[in-house]
This record gives structure tokens, sequence and C-alpha cells, in this order.
């Protein structure tokens, strides 16, 4: 507004200045008067040249410091009195473009720390394979910091031949040399350059890494169960051998304390059979089970599932399938595994004000759904992750092999099973291929 008002005063000055020129040059006999307006005219035109000269310069300074991504210019403070609304405006825009700068600096960091610091081996080729970016997992893995064409060719050929294809690769195992690989191949473009990135990890180290992760928490709980039953058992034997002996040679007991014996014998005998049955159950979670399938329908499956599981009590079947279901599964192993569950959901919902446990069949476009149902307590957050370890129960007089089994089961038959709560109810939830 300021420069408008300056550029309009300027112009009419100009024109004013112009025609007395003129006036005084053709009604004055005076040559020194024209002489003198003509002056102011041409001083006045040189300064509105000026004006807009030093106007384009800042328009100018400003868009470079856009393209250089210089932010810290302040140009309502360099030029105060010249039109100080736009000068603002471009301080704003500076000001905008600097915080979305740092912003986007942030981002780039956290990007780096995090591809930096993942335990899987990644590394960014464009559309020749030549190297882009990598990180640590990568270089370790890989043995190289530069993974490019010519390196991967000699050194990972299999490797080098998956992603000359530039496709899309979901899981792929991969074996160089004597050692499987998991890759994954994600093409994308980029300011129309395509590029890949690649994905890699060592098999045998995540499964090591998960089998020693499964070890530590069985042997914990083993470490619990067998401290919790021979404690109990060395004490009473102290106490018995201190009633029976003493300086090594027997001695005479009255009948309160051949009382106090018998007990202390029957309980070290329980206990013993309590370990005796823990390291049974040991030996049937660890044993190999080979399925025996066969083709069985749903409908004759839940017709024997029923026989044998209302034992334990009465539960309520939910079939949303319509067509009849054949199936290719080990009958036996998963009437055990169902019915462990069902027993589980009896038990759990038992104190419940209505109790309710509901086996309920649906399917997906690929899958068989079985959902165990009950509205009982259900599982604590914190236990959730050990509800399938060996031995892991949250019951009283639970042996905790029922869900291991069953999960032992279902992973033999290619599936998996899952603990999820929903309005309130628990779920087990089995999903089978069919």
């Amino acid at each position: 507004m300021v420069f408008s008002i300056h550029l309009v005063w300027r112009v009419l000055l100009l024109v004013v200045l112009i025609g007395a020129a003129f006036w005084s040059y053709f009604r004055t006999d005076f040559i020194i008067t024209p002489l003198m307006f003509s002056l102011g005219a041409v001083v006045t035109v040189t300064e509105l040249i000026w004006k807009i000269h030093q106007q384009q310069r800042i328009w100018a300074g400003f868009l470079l410091a856009i393209e250089h991504e210089d932010f810290s210019r302040q140009y309502q403070l360099k030029h105060s009195l010249d039109n100080p609304e736009m000068l603002g405006a471009f301080d704003l825009i500076l000001e905008k473009f600097e915080k979305l700068k740092k912003e986007q600096a942030a981002k780039d960091r956290l990007l780096a720390f995090v591809y930096e610091n993942v335990p899987v081996g990644l590394f960014c080729l464009d559309e020749e394979l030549q190297h882009i970016f990598h990180n640590k997992a990568s270089e370790q893995l890989l043995g190289t910091a530069q993974p490019a064409g010519k390196v991967l060719s000699e050194k990972w050929p299999k490797l080098h031949q998956l992603i000359e294809q530039q496709e899309p690769v979901n899981q792929a195992l991969l074996r160089e040399g004597e050692k499987d690989y998991l890759v994954n191949l994600f093409p994308f473009t980029l300011a129309e350059k395509k590029f890949v990135l690649v994905s890699i990890q060592d098999v045998n180290m995540m499964m090591s890494t998960h089998e020693l992760k499964s070890w530590q928490k069985l042997i914990r709980v083993m470490t619990h169960e067998i401290m919790n039953t021979t404690t109990p058992i060395l004490s009473l034997t102290r106490v018995v051998n201190q009633k029976l002996l003493e300086n090594g040679h027997w001695k005479g007991i009255n009948k309160n304390e051949e009382e106090k014996i018998a007990t202390a014998l029957l309980t070290i005998e329980r206990r013993t059979e309590a370990l005796l049955q823990f390291v049974s159950s040991y030996k049937k979670i660890n044993q190999e089970l080979s399925p025996n399938k066969s083709k069985i329908s749903l409908s004759e499956f839940l017709n024997d599932l029923s026989q044998t599981a209302t034992v334990f009590g009465q539960y309520e079947i939910d079939n949303s399938i319509a067509d009849e279901l054949t199936l290719q599964i080990d009958k036996n192993l998963m009437l055990q595994a169902l019915t462990n569950l069902i027993k589980n959901a009896l038990e759990a919902s038992q104190d419940a004000t209505s109790p309710k446990v509901i086996l309920k069949i649906n399917k997906s476009e690929n899958d068989l759904i079985i959902e165990v149902i009950d509205n009982g307590p259900g599982v604590e957050e914190s236990l959730r992750d050990q509800l399938f370890l060996p031995f892991f129960t949250t019951k009283q007089e639970g042996s905790g092999i029922g869900l291991a089994l069953a999960r032992k089961i279902i992973n033999l038959h290619h599936g998996e099973i899952k603990y999820l709560e929903r309005d309130g109810d628990t779920i087990f939830q089995i999903r089978l291929s069919i």
C-alpha cells in the first residue's frame, strides 16, 4: 500500500513537472525555469526507476532465498519503510518454510535412526542396480558397504538375479551358500526414477533368537514347578529324619509322632506324584505328533466334537456355514485341541452370573474360522504372551499343557490360534486353510 502511494505520488509529480516545463518554455522568457522543471522531471523519473528496480531486487532476493533454502532473512527489519505489508508477508512465508524445513529434517533424522538401528538388512538400489543407501544390518549381513549390481552378482548371485527382475517379492526364502535368508523386494518410483528397496534377514538367526526366548520362558516355568514340588519334599523329609533318628540311631516314637510322620509321608507321596505328573506332561507336550489327515465333513466333525466335549458341560454351537464343507484334518488331534479349549471355556465361565460358552463356526475367502467364546473373566494383559507356553496356567489345579498342545496341533495343520477379547467375551480363535 505504501509503495503504491509513493508510485502514484511520483507519477503525479512527474506529470506536473513535465507540464510546468512545457508551460514555462512557451509562456515565459526565462530559459532557466523550463530547465529547472525538466531537471526535476529527470530526477523524479530516475528515482522512480530506482524504486522499481529496488522492488524487483527485493522480489528476486526473496525468490532466491526460497530456491537456496535461506530462510534466515528478515525483510521487514531491513526495508522497514518500503511496503511493510508485503515485506511482512515475505517474512511469514520464509518463517513457514523454515518451520517446514526443520520438521522435515527432524523426520529425516528419525527415519535415518530407525533404518540404521532396525535389526533387518535394508538397502536401496536404482534402476541400474547402483547403490543409493544401506543400513548397518545389511552391511553386516552382506559383508559389503556397497551392495550394488557388480558386488551382488559376484557374492550374492541368487539375490542379484531376484533383484534384476524388478518385481515385488514378499517373504521369499532364498538360500545362498549354507544359509537361508528371508527376502522382500519393494519396487517404487520417485521423481520419475525407478528404485527397489530390499530387506533381508538371516532365517537361522531369527529362529535361534526365538528359540532361545522360548527355552528361557520354558525353563522359568519348569524351575518354578520343580522348586514348588521339591521344597516341601525336602522339608518334610528332614522332619521325618528328626523324628526317627537321633545321632544316627533309631529312637522310639510315641503315637502322636507316628501320626505326624504318617501325614508327612503321605504329603511326600502326593508331591512326588505331582512331580511325576509334571514330568509326564512335559513328555507329552514334547513328543513328536504326526497328523494322520483324512477327509471329513464339517457336520460330522461337529457331531463327534459334541459327543466328546459335552462330557464337561453344555455349550452352544453357532454354525453360519450353510454349505457342506469338507475338511482335510487329523480328526482325533483336532478333537483333542477343541475339547481342551471348550473345557477351559466351561471352567472359566462357571462363576459368571449366566455362564455362556459358544462354539462359533464361520469362514472367510480362504480360511475356516473356529471361535470358542466364553463370558469368563478373561486373562490379564500382562499374562497373555505366556498363554500358549507349556506348563503356564492361571488355574489352581491346571497342568498348563492344554493350550500348548492345542497350538501344537493347530500348527501341524498349518493353521493359527490366538487369544482375543470382544464385547467383554473371551475368545480363542482358530484359522485353518480350506
